[in-house]
């Protein structure tokens, strides 16, 4: 039994955790899977990877958006993916990481945040309960976190 007094470590003695993947689609939940993943990034001294993934669900808002600055789609959906990975990271550092990149992809988020945990040897991706979809598209076509549940081969942390 552990005492109140006594600490576990679950960090490896030769500390070589290895990377950690955080998506975000700047959604309050994906905000607090980033402050998560700082933090446990910080507290094991590893590096972060911040992924946002462009996908479909959002094309009619950037549809709208683009007509109305005259700009591409891909031009839009791209700045505000900078967007969102600029503020994330700044997060992250808050929370205390101090090893973090920056990585933008386009496809089924779940898919490719997998193809980018592998790409990066990653131990763990973590993501948000729910993202910036809504209910109602989730219940339509599900979450990422639900997809990447049945799909994520390393550790999956879901952050309600």
């Amino acid at each position: 039994m552990i005492e109140p007094s006594e600490t576990l470590h679950c960090v490896p003695a030769d500390n070589r955790w290895g990377p950690i993947l955080v998506g975000t689609d700047g959604s309050e939940g994906a905000t607090r899977a980033v402050d998560a993943a700082g933090g446990l990034a910080a507290a094991l001294n590893t590096g972060l990877w911040i992924a946002n993934v462009i996908d479909g669900t959002s094309e009619s808002a950037l549809t709208q958006f683009a007509r109305a600055e005259e700009a591409s789609i891909g031009d839009v959906a791209s700045a505000e993916a900078r967007r969102i990975l600029y503020e994330a990271a700044r997060r992250a550092e808050a929370s205390g990481a101090s090893k973090s990149r920056t990585v933008q992809y386009s496809g089924n988020c779940a898919e490719q945040l997998v193809a980018a945990a592998r790409e990066i040897a990653a131990k763990a991706i973590i993501v948000g309960r729910r993202g910036a979809g809504g209910r109602l598209a989730q219940a339509l076509i599900g979450s990422v976190s639900q997809k990447l549940a049945g799909i994520s081969p390393i550790m999956l942390v879901i952050v309600p």
